[in-house]
């Protein structure tokens, strides 16, 4: 082997593994990019999907309020002391379809105390909606015992209708505790996304 076949074998050999090693880099450099680029799309992706959680809350939020402030919450707050809530009020289906379908996403809320309003009101309104259907349940009670009553001129059923009623007046008093906790709860809620942002573009 001459010299001139030497050096361009080792030459070769020696370019071959640079050119390997820079295109192994470049390859290594390039996945690491556009991994790193992938992350972000994820990142802003999940972003976005927070965003819109906290928008379609505030949506569901406020539409139910309004529903519920032009019906039973109305005859809730304009109840006297002393009184009944002597309305049936029919509550039968899942009302927060938007909470329940995105739970997984309160946890991605960055802001604390947002997360905890967002799970204290809806919380709240649930128990109120229970409030609502056990004072259902008690205004049939009263209702079939008080029928009962005149019809038998009984005053043992009597007793039982008054009772009855006395208890129907001591849960409307709970009632208007449970609707001005969940008047709070709502509205600061409400601002809190405001504040937040949550419904800008």
């Amino acid at each position: 082997m001459d010299e001139n076949t030497l050096i361009s074998a080792v030459g070769g050999f020696v370019a071959s593994i640079i050119g390997g090693g820079l295109g192994g880099w470049l390859t290594i450099k390039a996945a690491d990019k556009s991994h790193q680029h992938a992350l972000k799309l994820e990142e802003v992706r999940h972003r976005d999907d927070v965003k819109s959680f906290l928008q379609a809350i505030y949506d569901e939020m406020d539409t139910l309020w309004q529903a519920y402030q032009l019906g039973i919450g109305q005859a809730i707050g304009t109840l006297k002391d002393g009184e009944a809530l002597n309305l049936f009020f029919p509550v039968q289906q899942d009302y927060f379809t938007v909470y329940r379908a995105n739970a997984r996403l309160i946890g991605s809320v960055d802001d604390h105390n947002l997360r905890r309003q967002i799970v204290v009101t809806y919380t709240r309104s649930n128990a109120i909606i229970d409030s609502i259907r056990l004072n259902n349940h008690l205004l049939a009670e009263w209702d079939a015992m008080q029928r009962i009553s005149l019809e038998t001129q009984n005053p043992l059923h009597k007793h039982y209708a008054d009772a009855r009623l006395q208890g129907l007046i001591e849960y409307a008093n709970k009632l208007k505790i449970s609707d001005a906790q969940l008047r709070q709860d709502v509205e600061l809620l409400k601002a809190m996304l405001m504040k937040k942002e949550a419904l800008a573009p």
